[in-house]
């Protein structure tokens, strides 16, 4: 069986922690935002740092079937950051929320084939940030997209994300099992 894992990097999640303390701003993308969507980077912007959220598509042979996969990268704001701003697309909503946690979002897929393990994939998939009155999800659009879902809810258990499981139809010969978890920041550093 192949296994692929993708996580983010050690200074992708560093910069994460980063944003524990400091106070929302806003998020955008050098696109506009449509229904939800935000494409590839996407920016988080708070009091003390700007922040890229990117993917990266890899291509994999598994047993002579070639598969896409994105994952997600994380890197300090640059120029991309001010066209956004420049063009009207950088959102404010709950400005002035302090941002309280981080969490990882981390989803898995196991494949299998006639009943026997055929692949699995492990990859994070975005990030979850806990604000003092609401919770803002910025989270890949299943394991091929390179855009992003942004969710909002007034607290954690009401969050909805994007279902990864629509990408995959289970067949007489094929079987996909998903599961999806929010990993503190913390626990992720401490290895």
């Amino acid at each position: 069986m192949t296994t692929i894992t993708r996580h983010i990097d050690s200074g992708g999640l560093e910069d994460l922690r980063g944003l524990e303390g400091a106070i929302w701003e806003g998020y955008g993308s050098t696109w506009p935002t449509a229904n939800g969507f935000l494409e590839s980077p996407a920016f988080l912007v708070t009091n003390s740092c700007k922040l890229s959220i990117g993917t990266a598509t890899e291509y994999f042979d598994i047993d002579g079937d070639v598969f896409s996969f994105s994952s997600v990268q994380i890197s300090e704001a640059g120029s991309e950051l001010d066209r956004a701003r420049n063009e009207g697309n950088v959102y404010y909503q709950n400005k002035g929320e302090q941002i309280n946690q981080v969490l990882i979002v981390r989803e898995t897929l196991r494949a299998t084939y006639e009943g026997n393990p055929f692949f699995e994939v492990d990859f994070d998939f975005g990030i979850v940030l806990v604000r003092s009155k609401s919770v803002i999800a910025i989270a890949k659009r299943g394991f091929h997209g390179d855009d992003f879902v942004v969710s909002s809810a007034p607290s954690i258990g009401e969050l909805e994300l994007f279902d990864s499981s629509k990408e995959w139809s289970q067949s007489l010969m094929m079987d996909y099992e998903f599961g999806r978890e929010l990993i503190k920041i913390d626990d992720l550093l401490k290895g």
